[in-house]
């Protein structure tokens, strides 16, 4: 496991290809970008995370060689659980359903009381941005503001929402 680099955006450009993922918009949203290699040093997978003050974003695990999820995943949680201490974040976001490995990890959503008890404005960028897979640009032009007021509810929510989850892994 390593950081990428510079150097590594040729294959991190075709391993978003590979999974189909947009990979000009994970270049400029995204902070942190995480190859797991296979001893040979070829990458076998990547991750994304983007740093908002004490809250991560994880963003589209994706494959890239024959070798199986099961093989790269604990490195992965592993890289990534440093990189959350580093940076001091106390809550980790997945876009979509996490998988498997990763609710055992302790990924989930965000429960309908936590959600309920944001404005209504920051509960429907959250549902845009999360459930509807729309970028924060297509948000924009739905809600007729700019790309950067939608950025700034999406913050102001994932903020008023550390509270609930801090409490959640103090318990």
């Amino acid at each position: 496991m390593r950081r990428a680099t510079l150097e590594d955006l040729p294959v991190l450009q075709a391993v978003w290809d590979v999974s189909r993922l947009p990979g000009l918009e994970l270049e400029r949203h995204l902070t942190e970008f995480q190859l797991a290699l296979r001893p040979d040093g070829v990458v076998m997978a990547a991750i994304a995370l983007r740093v908002a003050g004490a809250q991560g974003w994880l963003h589209s695990e994706a494959g890239y060689t024959a070798e199986p999820p099961s093989e790269y995943r604990s490195a992965l949680w592993e890289r990534l659980h440093i990189l959350a201490r580093n940076h001091g974040l106390v809550r980790l976001w997945m876009k979509g359903e996490p998988a498997a490995f990763w609710q055992a990890a302790g990924f989930r959503p965000a429960t309908a009381d936590e959600l309920q008890k944001l404005p209504e404005r920051q509960r429907l960028v959250l549902s845009l941005y999360y459930h509807e897979d729309m970028n924060m640009k297509e948000i924009a032009k739905t809600l007729g503001v700019t790309e950067a007021r939608v950025c700034q509810i999406h913050s102001q929510a994932i903020l008023n929402l550390r509270p609930a989850m801090k409490k959640r892994f103090e318990r």
